[in-house]
């Protein structure tokens, strides 16, 4: 992670109903997207600040279950929040789906937990949700024809 102030980052705590952030992500590619991983810097920035991170899908048009587990960490050392943030990448191919079509949604929550100050603060940066674009099948079918005609046309 970058090096970061308070300025910027999303800061949480254990209470107050701010230990979640909430991320969502509409498709307007135009066509399908295949979301792949979920990459973020988080920072415990007190000794009492929440010490575990936990990534669950929360609701959407994945044909996924809501509030779904994908992954967490636990045991965060502090870092302060003026530190070079923990780095944090996980997948989403533990899903049953990953793909969206044009104009769909989904929602994805990172929570903290287990923080023994009730307002000692950590804070997440640098959330990005990443993926592809899924080929159209004419456009992957036009592609292999054409693959095809070349093939063809070198043993003539």
């Amino acid at each position: 992670g970058a090096p970061t102030g308070a300025q910027g980052a999303y800061k949480t705590a254990t209470q107050g109903n701010i230990n979640r952030i909430r991320i969502q992500i509409v498709n307007g590619t135009g066509g399908d997207l295949q979301l792949s991983a979920i990459n973020f810097d988080y920072s415990r920035w007190f000794a009492a600040s929440p010490q575990t991170v936990t990534l669950s899908y929360h609701t959407g048009d994945l044909a996924v279950t809501d509030d779904t587990f994908i992954n967490n960490a636990t045991g965060l050392t502090q870092l302060g929040s003026i530190a070079d943030y923990d780095d944090f990448g996980w997948s989403l191919s533990s899903l049953a789906d990953t793909i969206l079509a044009h104009g769909e949604l989904a929602e994805f929550d990172l929570i903290t937990s287990a923080g023994t100050g009730a307002t000692a603060s950590g804070a997440f940066d640098n959330i990005v949700i990443s993926g592809t674009a899924v080929p159209e099948p004419s456009s992957a079918a036009l592609l292999g024809l054409g693959g095809l005609a070349l093939i063809l046309r070198r043993r003539k």
